[in-house]
């Protein structure tokens, strides 16, 4: 087994960090209450989120549990959990509806995004391990620019209709909260 360079706790902190300070800033303006169109779609969309931010840190604490002893196996592992992490929140937002408003096709546009954005940064990290130049550096920077981009979606999807159903939704919707907390916490 092929040993990963001593750098690699140092660049996995680095991720969880990034991956806090990418989604904790958006996250501000959710909260309850009872629930509208509007509301349950973006406690649908906070809900998936808020699963790919916990199999995806999973992941990472996979990798900096042992972080003296890491191999390419566990880097390989990882990078299959994000995969099919990636894969799930996708195809979970491929499949909800926005609600009919005025930003409800921005914001299946902005989901749709994502999803693009999010498999391209899975791809590029496969794309190495496969011509054998996998390490922590491509995949810890392709981890941090996708949780950049989940923060940078729930960012836009908010601001869609500043003062509108959607943006009451986010900031109503009951998952919004335990998505806020969640991220956190996040590299704690």
């Amino acid at each position: 087994m092929r040993r990963i360079s001593r750098v690699a706790p140092r660049h996995l902190g680095l991720l969880a960090v990034a991956l806090a300070l990418a989604t904790t800033p958006v996250l501000a303006g959710c909260g309850g209450g009872e629930e509208s169109a509007s509301e349950q779609w973006a406690d649908d969309v906070c809900t998936e989120l808020s699963t790919w931010v916990t199999e995806v840190e999973e992941a990472v604490t996979s990798l900096t549990a042992d972080a003296l002893s890491l191999d390419e196996a566990a880097v390989q592992a990882a990078i299959e959990d994000v995969d099919s992490a990636t894969d799930e929140l996708v195809g979970g937002l491929a499949e909800l509806e926005p609600p009919e408003t005025e930003a409800g096709e921005q914001a299946r546009n902005e989901l749709d995004e994502l999803g693009t954005q999010l498999t391209d940064q899975v791809e590029e990290v496969e794309g190495a391990a496969e011509t054998g130049s996998l390490g922590l550096v491509p995949v810890t920077a392709a981890l941090a620019t996708a949780a950049a981009a989940v923060g940078s979606t729930f960012e836009s999807l908010q601001s869609l209709d500043a003062g509108g159903d959607l943006r009451d939704g986010f900031e109503h919707a009951s998952s919004c909260d335990s998505f806020r907390q969640q991220a956190d916490t996040i590299g704690d």
